[in-house]
């Protein structure tokens, strides 16, 4: 099982706080996209397969027709700031959390506890676009105060939701 992890280029202009911000909003659009059916390129996922929509974790979980991996909801939940650096975020799973890397594994490999891969099954949803990223980057003004003003804002709002990135410093700004 490896590490699910996905490193995203921003540019070096941002500071700590503008990264961690950037980081809040980039997990943000990887949960809601998921939660909406749809993969990193925003394609439907592949179809629940006819043994699991039998299952009663498919009927105890009141799951429909779109595939969102959403069965409990911790596993999007669990996305979270890993590492941080000029001209970089990146964004993942805890590293020690061997069960949420294997879900996470499973969908985006298709391999679902196998070992194997399988494209046909694969739901790649941790990553992002760079024409989706661009959309998040274009909220950050060229001015540096401008800039950081959004950023805390971003934060304050994920703070006041209950949804913060882990490792927020607002120190040596």
């Amino acid at each position: 099982m490896a590490w699910q992890k996905v490193k995203v280029p921003i540019p070096r202009r941002f500071g700590p706080t503008e990264r961690q911000a950037i980081a809040q909003e980039v997990i943000d659009f990887i949960v809601e996209r998921t939660k909406s059916g749809k993969n990193i390129k925003g394609g439907a996922f592949p179809g629940y397969s006819a043994s699991y929509k039998g299952s009663l974790d498919f009927k105890i979980a009141g799951k429909g027709g779109t595939v969102d991996l959403t069965l409990s909801g911790e596993m999007l939940d669990s996305i979270q700031l890993l590492a941080h650096k000029s001209g970089e975020i990146e964004v993942g799973f805890d590293r020690s959390d061997k069960e949420l890397n294997g879900k996470a594994e499973g969908n985006q490999t298709g391999s679902y506890g196998t070992g194997k891969a399988k494209k046909s099954k694969a739901r790649p949803f941790l990553g992002i676009t760079g024409k989706d990223l661009k959309v998040i980057l274009d909220k950050y003004p060229s001015s540096r105060e401008d800039s950081l003003t959004r950023a805390t804002d971003e934060l304050a709002a994920a703070l006041a939701a209950g949804d913060l990135v882990d490792g927020i410093d607002f120190e040596g700004e």
